[in-house]
């Protein structure tokens, strides 16, 4: 009997320190991942807008100016590839103007093993016309230069709007109405320049929508180092405002917060706070918190629509939004309140 007594001593005794010491790692992993975060929030508290700052980590970049230390700052005009690794778990943060009058960013928080390269060149801006339309009566725009495919506005007689574009035979011009592309016939409309002078476009090339710096980015990421420090891009908008961003050729309109990971064939991103619009090849869904959605991806671009929204568990990137852009002390999963909002931070 003694015998058995000690024996389940020594197996209890063992248990408490096996699963006891688990639980001290797993406080003591949370406790260091605060310390970063912590340390991103205080390097970065100066950003301004169209900036990019070295948080913490490991972060490197390419462009006219480098992030050398924590609290660097660069300009996001000159900047080419934004880069953290998961050595010591890289934290990088950059704030876009959500519009050009507005003092509101689209904030982005690039985490871990995560790469983002800046498509916008301001050398190369779009060539656009004027283009009015010349019936009496409306003039259809379409979704794609073919009179078959659906219409998605009309514009008034006399209207005019700008064009963009045209397809090779240029018998269709691309034109912009409102945030959103569409064609018209050549024939019945007139523009204020030849032709020629507009880029031969792709139906599915939306990047003339998004011309301001890393406005239109390609973001590729590598294996989460664990549950915790995660790899990928934070997207925080205003509940407020509507911050527009394109990755990988996939439109998105954020009024909240997202996530978003890109492996070499799928971006997924996942709702974290508001709504996120997510629109691919002409195919729109919208995400809520605790939703996600697949684009597959071809060279690092939309090759399909995105999946309908589907459930995910977010783990702790509520906690990192919460933490990273809100300014809330970090504890773990959890450990943080949906909606505080700590000033300071930003």
């Amino acid at each position: 009997m003694e015998r058995k007594i000690t024996r389940n001593i020594v197996f209890l005794t063992a248990c408490f320190l096996i699963f006891g010491g688990l639980n001290l790692t797993f406080a003591q992993e949370s406790s260091q991942i605060a310390d970063v975060i912590q340390q991103a929030v205080d390097a970065c508290a100066d950003i301004g807008l169209d900036q990019a700052c070295f948080g913490a980590g490991a972060v490197k970049t390419d462009g006219a100016e480098a992030l050398n230390a924590a609290g660097d700052l660069v300009s996001l005009e000159g900047l080419r590839v934004l880069q953290t690794t998961a050595d010591d778990w890289g934290i990088s943060l950059a704030r876009i103007p959500v519009r050009e009058d507005s003092g509101d960013a689209l904030t982005m928080v690039l985490l871990g093993d995560a790469e983002v390269t800046n498509n916008y060149d301001p050398a190369s801006k779009t060539p656009t016309c004027t283009v009015t339309n010349l019936n009496a009566g409306g003039l259809n725009v379409h979704i794609g230069p073919d009179a078959e495919l659906n219409v998605i506005a009309i514009l008034d007689s006399q209207q005019k709007v700008i064009a963009s574009g045209r397809n090779e035979p240029s018998d269709w011009y691309r034109v912009q109405i409102g945030e959103s592309l569409g064609w018209v016939e050549s024939v019945n409309a007139a523009i204020d320049c030849e032709a020629v002078t507009l880029n031969v476009v792709n139906v599915d090339d939306v990047s003339v929508l998004y011309e301001a710096p890393m406005q239109q980015i390609t973001l590729v990421t590598g294996s989460d180092a664990n549950a915790e420090q995660v790899s990928g891009l934070l997207l925080e908008s205003p509940l407020d405002e509507v911050g527009r961003i394109l990755v990988n050729n996939v439109q998105l309109e954020i009024s909240g917060a997202a996530f978003l990971s890109a492996s070499a064939d799928t971006l997924r991103i996942t709702g974290l706070l508001g709504s996120i619009d997510v629109k691919a090849l002409g195919e729109s869904i919208t995400l809520r918190y605790g939703e996600s959605t697949d684009v597959p991806l071809l060279d690092n671009r939309a090759a399909s629509v995105p999946t309908p929204p589907a459930g995910a568990d977010p783990g702790n990137l509520p906690d990192l939004l919460n933490s990273l852009v809100k300014g809330q002390p970090y504890a773990g999963d959890g450990s943080t309140a949906i909606g505080l909002e700590i000033a300071a931070a930003r």
